[in-house]
């Protein structure tokens, strides 16, 4: 029981360090973008969980491991940004700027990522079940290897998006542009009321 509790102290002792640095690290990387001195922030491996970061610019940030589950992030410049092997579960990204980002084994379940940016991000094998990326906006998408069950894609842009080898059962693609879309050897499994777009939304 002590070690337990020693654990669970020095933990909470880490997270409340990171908070009361984060101010300072999110400052210098500000410096870094607009002036091209120093380096880009590196939050990888910190614990955020539920942290409120509304509107913050980490363009070009390392955020690799990075526990981020339940934060709020909407309307956030993370252009850039390397999320690899991060935790997003129920993530709020609404309206973020998320294009060029690299998502590579990134838990993402029930992410909201209603009208984001994420043209030319990369997603591999991540899981995004029941993840909302309602209208959000992915020209040349890559989704490879990923878990798309019950994600909603609905009025999602995806023109010249890459959906390769996904588990996309139940996901709703309503409303979806899928123009020159490349979708290979991925499971789809439509329910009763149809998910997939319309013809015209295909070419």
């Amino acid at each position: 029981p002590f070690e337990h509790q020693a654990k669970a102290t020095a933990v909470a002792g880490t997270v409340a360090t990171q908070a009361e640095r984060l101010p300072a690290v999110l400052a210098i990387h500000q410096h870094w973008r607009a002036t091209g001195e120093g380096a880009p922030a590196d939050l990888s491996g910190w614990f955020l969980q539920g942290a409120q970061l509304i509107d913050v610019d980490l363009e070009g940030a390392a955020l690799r491991f990075t526990v981020l589950a339940e934060a709020d992030l909407t309307g956030s410049n993370l252009s850039s940004v390397d999320f690899g092997r991060a935790d997003l579960r129920l993530t709020n990204l609404r309206g973020a700027t998320l294009e060029k980002a690299q998502f590579g084994a990134v838990r993402m379940e029930r992410a909201v990522l209603v009208e984001a940016g994420l043209s030319d991000a990369a997603f591999s094998a991540c899981a995004l079940d029941n993840a909302d990326l309602e209208a959000a906006r992915m020209f040349e998408c890559a989704l490879v290897k990923c878990g798309l069950r019950k994600a909603r894609f609905v009025k999602a842009s995806l023109h010249r998006a890459r959906i390769e080898e996904c588990d996309a059962h139940e996901a709703d693609f309503t409303g979806a542009q899928l123009l020159r879309a490349r979708v290979a050897w991925t499971r789809f499994t439509i329910p009763l009321r149809s998910s997939w777009p319309a013809p015209d939304a295909l070419w």
